[in-house]
C-alpha cells in the first residue's frame, strides 16, 4: 500500500472514531434525569377520611409551640391535627444531610407510607415536600387548608398540659408588658438557673430582666434533696417569689432548669414555666439579650407553708421501699444505660454503682449529664408522645404510680415535666435518687438489664 493511501485510510478511521465518540456523547448527555416524584394535595375532606387510616403519616411542620397547644400564626386552635406526628421543618437546617434519613424514619416518616405534610406557612410545606421528594418518597402529599380545618372544629389534639413549656415569643410579651395567653396579670420573675454563686453563661448574656438563681438555694449537701423548707422559703423571698407569682425558668442545661421548676412548684408556686430552649431558643429568636447583672427585690413573705406540695416528692429510700409493696407501682430510673445495668455510678463522689432493685429504664442520655434522648435536633423538648412510647416499652404507663429518679435529683425532674404535660396524674421524684439508695447496703440492689435476670 503506498503511502498516500495509508494517509487516506488513517484519516477515515480517525474521522469514524470521533464520529462515534461524538454520537456516544450526545447520547448520555440526552440521558433524562430520573424523575421526582410528583407532590399532590390533599383537602380537609380527604384528610378526615383518612385520619385513623394507619397508610397515612400527617406530620405537623410548625414549631413545639403550635404542635403542643399555643394558638400561634393566627391559627384559631391550638395543638395539632388528631393523630399528627411532629417534624420541625427548622430541623431541615440543623442535621447533616447524612443523618436526615435515619431521623425522619425515627420520627414515623417512613417511605412505604403516604405522608401528609401541613404548616401554617405554605413555603414551608413546600420545602419539606421537595426535600422528601429528592430523597425518594414517592407519596408526599401537601395540606395547606390548616386555618379552614381549626375554624371549622374537625377534630385536634393538644397536650393536657402544655402551658408549663413556654416560647421565647411567649417570655419576651412578659418582658414588653403584654399578656401572653395563660398568664394570669400578676407580677413575674425570670430565672437563669444554673449551680454555683455567679455563672459565666449568665455573665455572657441572658434575658433582660432575669436573676441568675444558684441551684443550692432550693437543695442542700450532702444528699442533694430538696430543703431544708425554711431554706428554701428564704431562698424564695429574696427573690421576690411568692405563691402567685409567675416564674419562668430557662438554663443552658434543661436538667438544671427542671429542677428549678419542680422545687418551685413542691414549695407552692402556683404558675411556674419552662423556657423551651432555653438561652440557645432565645437567641436564635432574634431576641435582646443583657449582660448587666439584675438583683431582684426581696419580699417580706412567701403566702405559704413550704413545701405546699410535699405529695410531689419521695424523699427517702424507705418511702420508695414501702411504695414498691404495690405492684401497679413503678420506679423509672432517668439515667444512661451503663448507670442503669451498672457499669458506672455516673458520678466521681458516688462510690458504688447500680440501681434500685424493680427499677425499670426510662431512658436519659449518654451519661450523667446528658438528656440527649428527652431532647430534639435543635435542643428543645422531644416530642412527649415520642417519649411515653419509650417507656410504654418498659411497662411504664398513665395508669401506674410512678416515681422517677436519677443520681440526686435534676434528670428526674426531666421526666417528670413531660408526663405532667401528658396529662399523667400519680407521679413523683424519687429524690433521694441512687445517691441516697448506695450509701445503705441494706437497700437491694440490682446490676445488669432486669429484664434478662
Amino acid at each position: 500500500m503506498s503511502g498516500t493511501k495509508r494517509k487516506i485510510l488513517s484519516l477515515l478511521l480517525l474521522a469514524v472514531f470521533l464520529l462515534t465518540s461524538t454520537v456516544g456523547c450526545g447520547k448520555q448527555t440526552q440521558t433524562p434525569p430520573p424523575a421526582t416524584p410528583e407532590v399532590k394535595t390533599i383537602t380537609s375532606e380527604e384528610l378526615k377520611a383518612n385520619l385513623d387510616n394507619p397508610e397515612y403519616v400527617i406530620v405537623d411542620l410548625r414549631p413545639d409551640e403550635a404542635y403542643n397547644g399555643w394558638k400561634i400564626d393566627g391559627i384559631s386552635r391550638g395543638g395539632h391535627i388528631k393523630n399528627a406526628v411532629h417534624f420541625t421543618s427548622s430541623w431541615l437546617n440543623e442535621v447533616q444531610e447524612n443523618e436526615l434519613p435515619k431521623l425522619l424514619e425515627e420520627k414515623g416518616l417512613k417511605k412505604d407510607k403516604k405522608i401528609v405534610l401541613y404548616h401554617s406557612q405554605k413555603e414551608e410545606i413546600d420545602k419539606m415536600a421537595e426535600k422528601l421528594a429528592s430523597l425518594g418518597y414517592t407519596e408526599v402529599y401537601k395540606f395547606e387548608e390548616l386555618k379552614k380545618w381549626a375554624d371549622e372544629d374537625m377534630p385536634m389534639a393538644s397536650l393536657p398540659n402544655y402551658q408549663i413549656l413556654v416560647y421565647p415569643e411567649w417570655v419576651n410579651q412578659l418582658i414588653k408588658g403584654e399578656k401572653p395567653d395563660t398568664y394570669q396579670g400578676k407580677n413575674f420573675v425570670i430565672l437563669h438557673a444554673s449551680w454555683g454563686e455567679t455563672s459565666e453563661d449568665y455573665n455572657k448574656g441572658h434575658i433582660p430582666g432575669s436573676f441568675h438563681f444558684n441551684t443550692d438555694n432550693i437543695e442542700t449537701e450532702p444528699d442533694w434533696n430538696l430543703g431544708p423548707a425554711d431554706k428554701v422559703k428564704k431562698s424564695l423571698e429574696k427573690f421576690g417569689i411568692s405563691t402567685d407569682t409567675t416564674v419562668v425558668v430557662y438554663s443552658e442545661d434543661i436538667s438544671a432548669a427542671s429542677r428549678v421548676v419542680f422545687a418551685l412548684l413542691w414549695a407552692g408556686v402556683k404558675d411556674v414555666r419552662l423556657l423551651n430552649g432555653g438561652m440557645k431558643a432565645w437567641q436564635e429568636a432574634g431576641l435582646e439579650v443583657e449582660t448587666k447583672e439584675n438583683k431582684p427585690t426581696p419580699i417580706a413573705d412567701f403566702g405559704a407553708k413550704v413545701p405546699a406540695r410535699p405529695e410531689l416528692s419521695l424523699p427517702y429510700p424507705e418511702d420508695v421501699l414501702a411504695k414498691q409493696k404495690d405492684p401497679n407501682f413503678r420506679l423509672v430510673s432517668i439515667r444512661s444505660w451503663d448507670e442503669f445495668i451498672g457499669k458506672t455510678s455516673g458520678y466521681d463522689y458516688i462510690e458504688k454503682a447500680g440501681e434500685p432493685k424493680g427499677a425499670v429504664w426510662g431512658h436519659a442520655g449518654s451519661d450523667a449529664y446528658s438528656m440527649e434522648d428527652y431532647l430534639d435536633v435543635d435542643g428543645t423538648l422531644r416530642n412527649p408522645y415520642e417519649i411515653e412510647k419509650l417507656w410504654a416499652e418498659w411497662d411504664i404507663k398513665r395508669d401506674n404510680e410512678v416515681s422517677f429518679y436519677c443520681g440526686t435529683g435534676w434528670r428526674a425532674t426531666v421526666a417528670w415535666i413531660v408526663a405532667h404535660m401528658l396529662g399523667w396524674e400519680k407521679i413523683t421524684v424519687y429524690d433521694g435518687g441512687w445517691l441516697l439508695w448506695s450509701k445503705d447496703p441494706k437497700n437491694p440492689v440490682q446490676i445488669g438489664d432486669p429484664r434478662k435476670q
